[in-house]
Parts: C-alpha cells; sequence; structure tokens
C-alpha cells in the first residue's frame, strides 16, 4: 500500500512540474535547456564594472537578439584567446593562446564569449566568472 501511494504521488509530482515548465527555442529552433551558463556576442558598451553585449539568438540560447551585461567582479578572469596566423600543412593540433588582460583592453565591437557558473538562463544581468575576448 505504502508503495503504491508513493507511486502515485511521485508521478503526480511528474505531470505537475511537466506541465509548468514552458518550452522556449531560439529563432533557429534549437530548445532552449534550464540551464545557461555561456554566450556570445559584441561588445556594445564597456564600463570598469561591466560590459554590455548584443547577443544573437542564432548563435546562443536564446529567444530572440538581446543586450546582456555582464558584471565584472574582482573574481572574473579575463582573458584575450587568439590562434597562430599560420597553420603549418603538416600540424595536427592547433593550440590556441589565452593572455590576461584587463576590462581597460576590451573595446567596443570586441567579439567576446561570457561564462558564469550560475544559471543565467532568462537573465539580462548577471556576473561572469571568464570574459575570454577573441581575436579574429
Amino acid at each position: 500500500m505504502g508503495i503504491a501511494l508513493l507511486a502515485v504521488l511521485a508521478v503526480l509530482y511528474f505531470f505537475v512540474n511537466y506541465q509548468r515548465r514552458t518550452v522556449q527555442y531560439t529563432t533557429t529552433g534549437l530548445e532552449i535547456p534550464d540551464a545557461v551558463h555561456a554566450y556570445g556576442g559584441r561588445v556594445i558598451e564597456i564600463t570598469s564594472h561591466y560590459i554590455v553585449l548584443r547577443a544573437l539568438s542564432e548563435s546562443n540560447y536564446l529567444e530572440e537578439d538581446t543586450e546582456l551585461r555582464i558584471d565584472i567582479t574582482s573574481n572574473t578572469k579575463i582573458v584575450r584567446y587568439s590562434l597562430p596566423k599560420r597553420v603549418p600543412y603538416e600540424a595536427k593540433v592547433v593550440e590556441a593562446h589565452e593572455t590576461p588582460i584587463t576590462v581597460a583592453d576590451i573595446q567596443e565591437g570586441d567579439m567576446v564569449e561570457v561564462y558564469t557558473d550560475a544559471n543565467s538562463r532568462g537573465k539580462s544581468i548577471f556576473p561572469a566568472d571568464v570574459i575570454r575576448v577573441i581575436e579574429l
């Protein structure tokens, strides 16, 4: 009797929580997961405490193109990410290089990737653990 009651409660819990969850999709049709920890885009504003990123839905887990305010804390790691300009034909591995930089080295128009331990799904303001400036 106790096991049957427990099973019924588990099924009810599943259906109630399943119905509460609204499924969202990007403009390219990808389902947005429950947890999102990274975004990429172009920097459109810079201060000493945050950057504003223009993130496109087609390349992020977003329903629409969005401006995200990325807070910079004393723990935020900021790096410039670069690949070699020339790769030898016989190279089997191409190594990227990360060079530590500061927020003062970031410029409007830079392409960046932002990573956070916190779930940033649905948030337009969140702190960054890592900001990676992509050198093109």
